[in-house]
């Protein structure tokens, strides 16, 4: 029996998705997937910066790809939101 710990799942998805997109950078399907498991993590900015590349990268998606960046950004604003508390009003 191996004594390493198992990866959790979407590490071992996102390197998957990794490795799919240095094989052929323009795999769309596998930045998204990408960027879904990196907004999982929180890691909002590197997300935006994968499907921003997906863009450049994948031509006839930026209708897909506009929606995705925005629910990255719109969870990001919940998640810092959440952290900061209410504004309270004087």
């Amino acid at each position: 029996m191996c004594n390493t710990p198992a990866k959790p799942f979407f590490l071992k998805k996102n390197l998957l998705h990794r490795q799919a997109i240095k094989l052929k950078p323009d795999l769309v399907k596998a930045q998204i997937h990408l960027a879904r498991a990196l907004k999982g993590k929180g890691d909002f900015q590197r997300a935006i910066e994968v499907l921003e590349v997906a863009g450049e990268t994948s031509k006839g998606y930026e209708e897909v790809l506009r929606r995705y960046r925005e629910d990255v950004v719109q969870q990001m604003k919940h998640t810092m939101l959440g952290k900061v508390g209410p504004v309270l009003k004087e």
